[in-house]
């Protein structure tokens, strides 16, 4: 939809995703884990390390999927819209889908303002 709307972007880019870059993801990584147990382990020289089961994830490091970043600068865009750059991301995971734009409110007005443009009698 982002191509048909607005052409094909200055630039894009693509990398890859660890497991806990998704906002789900970071959202969930605030939330403890059920069942965690607090202790204690020995470090060197006697010194003790307090550990927690419940403590909170970070990514882990895995790679779980691709994000790709299209830019559109002010040359791109119509004159209508008063940006000089926009940002569109898709992402790509296992259970969540091929190509995903990621929602956000400026990139999905800029979606509507263009559909409007287009539809307009001339």
């Amino acid at each position: 939809m982002v191509f048909i709307l607005l052409g094909p972007p200055n630039y894009a880019g693509r990398s890859e995703i660890d497991a806990g870059e998704d906002g789900v993801s970071r959202a969930t990584d605030l939330l403890p884990r059920a069942g965690g147990q607090v202790g204690y382990r020995n470090v060197d020289q006697g010194r003790t390390e307090r550990t927690e089961e419940s403590s909170f994830r970070l990514g882990s490091g895995r790679k779980n999927g691709t994000r790709e970043v299209w830019y559109y600068r002010a040359d791109r865009l119509p004159k209508e819209l008063p940006f000089r750059e926009l940002r569109f991301e898709f992402q790509t995971r296992a259970g969540y889908g091929t190509g995903v734009l990621q929602k956000d409110a400026v990139n999905l007005s800029v979606l509507s303002k263009m559909a409007d443009l287009i539809a307009r009698p001339r």
